[in-house]
């Protein structure tokens, strides 16, 4: 195996497309496992800006987020012996991997490691991960859109909610998630555009504080409403259910104490239950036996 690429875009100030070959790479907490050998490809692309050789460049990738201008966007590409199985996602803080993650070890890249040491010589696996702090659909969607068609996934996996999302100055309300759902479906339809298969989580949880009425009326319902595109035959996984407390029987829209670190997003061990979740989905997609595995 041999690196072929290891590469950093960024928009100079007269706005032109400027490449520095070494990637300005600096090092991830996961480096070891991507370094074994078994993954495809890496990338994740932090902020619009960061990337301007996509095509055109909206203002959907241009719109201001929460991060600071510059911060790296790097996509490492292995050439490996067997043909490699690529995964993405795209959302909020919540699917990009938390400061209790070193803002690596998400789902996706759980999930892709994992599978990844399973069939060490056989399948490699790899991911993108077009997830960014702050952003809302508007902004995470058109990210997906920009990268997919250069990392060619087999699977991408939908966030099911986002907290970001705001109806004038309210956060998360019902035309708020009726707003991010229409996106969520515009998304899954270009998913399959591009020849990948979209699967669906259900909303992640949030803190008490944030969870007010109207905010836990409408994540109980855009839950109950992509748990329902199971009968039209969509690949759901209900990351709901190993993430969420319950009160009187509901989910409530707030964590489990094990799952979360600062009570707003997954740490380590949510995302963690969130690719066990995963990995049979994947597997089955795949085609992998459980007696194929190492």
């Amino acid at each position: 195996m041999r690196i072929l690429m290891i590469r950093h875009t960024v928009e100079t100030s007269q706005g032109a497309p400027v490449t520095y070959s070494n990637g300005m790479f600096r090092g991830w907490s996961g480096v070891r496992s991507v370094n074994r050998g078994y993954d495809y490809f890496c990338g994740g692309l932090k902020n619009g800006r960061d990337r301007t050789d996509f095509g055109a460049v909206n203002a959907d990738l241009l719109r201001p987020n929460t991060l600071v201008n510059g911060s790296f966007a790097c996509a490492v590409q292995f050439l490996t012996q067997h043909p490699g199985i690529v995964g993405m996602t795209t959302g909020d803080s919540h699917h990009q991997g938390t400061t209790s993650t070193s803002e690596f070890n998400g789902y996706l890249a759980q999930l892709s490691v994992a599978l990844g040491q399973e069939h060490i010589g056989a399948v490699p696996f790899g991911w993108a991960n077009c997830a960014v702090g702050g952003a809302v659909s508007q902004q995470f969607f058109a990210y997906l859109r920009a990268l997919m068609s250069h990392v060619h996934p087999s699977y991408v996996i939908l966030p099911g909610w986002t907290a970001n999302e705001m109806n004038e100055s309210i956060c998360a309300d019902a035309t708020s998630n009726d707003r991010f759902f229409a996106r969520l479906l515009q998304a899954a339809d270009l998913v399959r555009l591009n020849g990948a298969v979209p699967i669906w989580l259900t909303p992640f949880p949030r803190n008490e504080a944030f969870m007010r009425p109207d905010q836990q009326r409408a994540w109980q319902d855009l839950r109950q409403t992509i748990l329902e595109l199971r009968a039209s035959g969509e690949l759901v996984v209900d990351a709901t259910a190993v993430l969420g407390r319950q009160t009187d029987g509901a989910f409530d829209g707030t964590y489990l104490p094990a799952m979360t670190t600062d009570h707003v997003h997954p740490n380590d061990a949510g995302h963690a239950a969130v690719a066990d979740l995963l990995k049979p989905v994947v597997r089955t997609l795949a085609g992998l036996e459980q007696d194929a595995i190492r």
